[in-house]
């Protein structure tokens, strides 16, 4: 790997079968020996948990049958919250080891200028025949927003963004999403989800109904508490996760949402939802006495200290 440098990885996969496990345990030793980093690889089938059945379309169209082979293998596209509890599920890497490969997956984020090529033809098959085609662009936005009048739309611009999606979004107008969640692993101040770099056409978050609750993120992810304790000047959970609802709401952000959860300060069996999971989503509901005096004047004092509670 010495022609590679610093360019070459071993690849580390979260599947929780016997084969996998063994697999990852003998990169792990080959990474100790030879000094080579590792990096996590998803091994995505499909994006979103709706596009499985078109893969199993596709296989089955080409007459590829997995069967048992595909038993405790994992398809989907998660978020790295999803990443690092099945990492722990398959428990064969340790927590330094998984944050390594996290942090060498990201290092892809730093590629700029990147654009897809779009003249690639889908796969062929009885139920989709298809290719890529360039949409219409500012041409459809300008019929959305023509219809929708004074609703107001809101741009999920999450992950990577082709310079080409960046500038149809600044001429929609629409504001896009900042997910406070989402700020530190970069360990970086110019950090976009940090409240203080928010622009004001943006709709801000602790985190969404995609997101785990704010209380369970911190107990789950002890390794970026020191850089959070720092950015916040704060000590301990408890004191982070004050601070971090008051910076959200004093930013510049036009709009900020709050699920009841991260309000509630409730822990990671309250989520809502977790994407590519089949069931077990969507259940939860409040309790019939939530809505306690101490409740109430924390979100007024937050929301007038944050000049947010309009005229």
């Amino acid at each position: 790997h010495n022609h590679f440098g610093d360019n070459f990885f071993l690849e580390i996969q979260y599947h929780n079968t016997e084969l996998q496990k063994k697999i990852n345990q003998r990169i792990i030793q080959i990474s100790k020996e030879m000094d080579i980093r590792l990096i996590f690889g998803y091994d995505s089938h499909y994006i979103l948990p709706s596009q499985s059945v078109e893969r199993d379309n596709y296989l089955e169209a080409r007459g590829i049958i997995y069967d048992e082979d595909e038993k405790g293998w994992y398809m989907d596209y998660p978020d790295e919250q999803e990443v690092r509890r099945r990492l722990k599920e398959q428990g064969v890497l340790t927590d330094d080891q998984i944050n390594e490969c996290i942090a060498n997956t990201d290092l892809l984020l730093d590629f700029d200028d990147i654009e897809l090529n779009k003249d690639i033809k889908l796969p062929k098959n009885y139920l989709f025949n298809g290719e890529w085609v360039k949409g219409p662009g500012k041409a459809l936005i300008d019929v959305i927003n023509k219809a929708a009048g004074k609703m107001q739309i809101i741009a999920e611009d999450l992950g990577f963004l082709t310079q080409e999606v960046i500038d149809l979004k600044e001429y929609s107008t629409w504001p896009g999403l900042a997910i406070y969640q989402f700020a530190f692993d970069s360990r970086n101040p110019r950090d976009p989800y940090l409240p203080e770099n928010y622009k004001e056409n943006v709709v801000a978050y602790i985190g969404t109904h995609d997101n785990d609750t704010l209380l369970h993120l911190l107990q789950e992810r002890q390794d970026l508490i020191p850089h959070i304790e720092y950015c916040l000047n704060a000590k301990g959970i408890d004191e982070i996760y004050d601070k971090m609802i008051s910076r959200l709401h004093r930013s510049r952000a036009n709009t900020v949402i709050l699920t009841m959860q991260d309000y509630l300060k409730e822990g990671g069996e309250y989520r809502i939802n977790t994407p590519g999971t089949p069931s077990g989503n969507w259940q939860y509901r409040l309790s019939e006495n939530y809505k306690t005096q101490e409740l109430v004047d924390k979100i007024t004092r937050l929301t007038i200290e944050s000049n947010r509670h309009g005229n």
